[in-house]
C-alpha cells in the first residue's frame, strides 16, 4: 500500500517500486550531507526521487531543515519523527560479554563509543584528546567498536601518538551494547550528526557522555552529556581529564542520561510513523495520489499499530 526508502539507494529503488504498484512513496533522510552528495546524485535525487515522494520525514530539526533546501520550493510534507529506544529491545541485544575480561583490563577505566570508523565521526580528535589529557587519564583505555574506511588510520595514528597499547579496535560487535554498558564515558566527537542514535542508547544504558556541540546533538542530549566545540582536540582533552577527575559528574551525567532518554520511546516514533502513512495514503497536502482508484487508508492500518504498539 505504500513505499518507504531510507538512503540513496533505498530512495531509489523505492522510487521504481512506488510507481510499479501505483503507490505513494514516503522517504526518510537521516543525513546532513546533502551539500557534500556527489552532484549526480543530487541531480537525480531532485530530478526523480523527490518528485515522486508524497512526504519525507526527517530524524531532527536540523536534518529537516537540510532536507527543505534540497527540495527547492516542492510542497512536499516534511514530518521530523526523531529516533526513540525501546529499552528492553536494548537487553535483548546484549550477550553477557564481559569486556574487560576479553581485553585483560580489569580495574581499569574505559573510555569508548560505538561509531562507523569514517572521518565525519570525529575519532582522531578523540585520540589526540586523550593523549592530551595524559597524565589524568594515565588509568583508562579506549575502545571503539565499530568498522570502517578509517580503521587503519586511526591505528596508525594512534601508534604516532605513542597510545597504541591503550587503543582497543574491536571491530563490529553483535554485543555493541555490552560494550557501551562497560565504559566509564561514552564519547561522540563527531564533525556533522543528524541525529545521535548511538549517543542515545548510551544514555538509556545510564552511561556518561561527552559529546559535540551540535544542533541535532542537542535535540537529542539536552543536558545530559557534557558538551564540547566539534573538532577541537583541546576541549575534548580537558572535559575528558574533567570526567576522569570527578567521578561524582560522571554519575550526575548518567541520570541525567536516563531520564533524557526516556523522552525518546519506540512507541512514539512507531505512532508518529504510522500516523504519517495514515496521513500520506490520504493523500495529503502535496502529495501525489496513487493511481489505484481506492486511495483510502488501507482497513485496520490505526487497529494494527495499535495491537502492536
Amino acid at each position: 500500500d505504500l513505499v518507504h526508502g531510507h538512503l540513496f539507494k533505498g530512495e531509489m529503488a523505492g522510487t521504481v517500486l512506488s510507481r510499479v504498484l501505483a503507490v505513494p512513496l514516503v522517504l526518510t533522510r537521516h543525513s546532513l550531507d546533502w551539500a557534500n552528495l556527489p552532484a549526480w546524485q543530487r541531480k537525480t535525487l531532485q530530478a526523480v526521487v523527490q518528485r515522486r515522494a508524497g512526504g519525507i520525514i526527517a530524524i531532527s530539526d536540523a536534518v529537516a531543515e537540510v532536507t527543505r533546501t534540497a527540495l527547492a520550493g516542492r510542497p512536499v510534507p516534511v514530518r521530523v519523527i526523531r529516533h526513540g529506544v525501546d529499552p528492553e529491545l536494548l537487553k535483548d541485544k546484549m550477550r553477557g560479554t564481559d569486556l574487560r575480561a576479553e581485553l585483560g583490563l580489569q580495574g581499569r577505566k574505559l573510555l569508548g563509543t560505538v561509531a562507523r570508523l569514517s572521518p565525519d565521526k570525529g575519532l582522531t580528535y578523540l585520540l589526540q584528546a586523550y593523549h592530551q589529557a595524559q597524565p589524568a587519564l594515565a588509568d583508562w583505555h579506549i575502545v571503539i567498536a565499530g568498522d570502517g574506511p578509517q580503521r587503519a588510520t586511526l591505528a596508525e595514528h594512534a601508534a604516532q601518538l605513542g597510545i597504541a597499547d591503550r587503543l582497543h579496535l574491536l571491530g563490529w560487535r553483535d554485543d555493541a551494547m555490552d560494550v557501551v554498558k562497560a565504559l566509564d564515558v561514552f564519547a561522540l566527537p563527531s564533525i556533522r550528526e543528524g541525529f545521535g542514535l548511538a549517543l542515545l542508547e548510551a544514555m538509556t544504558a545510564g552511561t556518561a557522555a561527552v559529546a559535540s556541540d551540535l544542533p541535532s546533538i542537542r535535540e537529542t542530549a539536552g543536558d545530559a552529556v557534557l558538551y564540547v566545540p566539534p573538532a577541537d582536540k583541546v576541549k575534548l582533552a580537558q572535559a575528558l581529564r574533567q570526567l576522569a577527575d570527578q567521578p561524582q559528574l560522571r554519575e550526575d551525567l548518567a541520570a541525567r542520561s536516563r531520564r533524557q532518554a526516556q523522552r525518546f520511546s519506540a512507541e512514539q516514533m512507531a505512532r508518529q510513523t504510522v500516523d504519517f502513512y495514515a496521513t500520506t495514503l490520504r493523500g495529503g497536502a502535496g502529495v501525489h495520489p496513487p493511481r489505484r482508484q481506492d486511495s483510502s487508508v488501507p482497513a485496520g492500518l490505526e487497529r494494527r499499530a495499535e495491537d502492536r504498539y
